[in-house]
């Protein structure tokens, strides 16, 4: 294909990539914050207490963009210790982020499948002022006797 104006193309194509590259190259990860749960162990001894504790504090907290839970969301990983941790982390007024940890998984009377039915994934990947966060459980999905 033969051009008109002869480098055209060349100078065209430098001039966006001149402007675009500024963007990526000075751009800043934007601020924010988030808060970050682990092993609230619902089904335990205080893990109900303490979850609901943790998120009537972190709805009175100001300024974050969402929650991350890392697992160990339950005890056994029951159906009743699922359904009401998954009802409690509802009470949060953000996006809340969760992976199942090994109690929640490796003891479930589902073979952990409860988790997903209710969490509709046992993974995530999302982004937040320029950071992609991915969260994964620890291990396979099984029912340990």
């Amino acid at each position: 294909m033969t051009h008109r104006r002869p480098g055209l193309l060349l100078k065209s194509s430098i001039a966006v990539w001149l402007c675009l590259v500024p963007l990526f190259v000075f751009a800043t990860p934007a601020s924010f914050r988030f808060a970050w749960l682990s092993d609230t162990h619902v089904g335990s001894a205080t893990g109900e207490e303490d979850l609901r504790a943790a998120v009537r504090d972190i709805n009175a907290m100001t300024n974050l963009s969402f929650v991350m839970h890392s697992g160990d969301v339950t005890e056994y990983g029951s159906r009743d210790q699922l359904r009401l941790a998954k009802e409690l982390l509802d009470g949060l007024k953000l996006p809340c982020h969760v992976v199942p940890g090994n109690h929640d998984t490796k003891w479930s009377e589902s073979g952990a499948t409860d988790f997903g039915r209710l969490w509709k994934e046992d993974r995530f990947v999302f982004e937040e002022g320029g950071f992609r966060f991915i969260g994964l459980h620890e291990g396979p999905i099984m029912k340990m006797g």
